[in-house]
């Protein structure tokens, strides 16, 4: 059975498939419409985070949805 990912991990994933694309928080954060500081609570607090916009970041990121919740 697989296990919950954790908010910890999740928001990790988060920041690593961002980073690799070479985006600022500001980057993303105006590509979403959002100010950086909406984006940071996003980022850092995932489980509060509609599943739309980890649609749309999948999208900016070029992933599947899938990868932010792997371990």
């Amino acid at each position: 059975m697989k296990e919950i990912i954790t908010e910890e991990k999740l928001s990790q994933n988060l920041k690593v498939a961002r980073i690799s694309k070479g985006f600022t928080q500001e980057q993303v954060a105006d590509m979403l419409g959002v100010s950086r500081a909406t984006f940071n609570t996003y980022e850092n607090n995932p489980y509060n985070l509609a599943f739309g916009l980890f649609n749309r970041l999948a999208t900016i990121y070029d992933l599947n949805v899938k990868s932010f919740f792997t371990e």
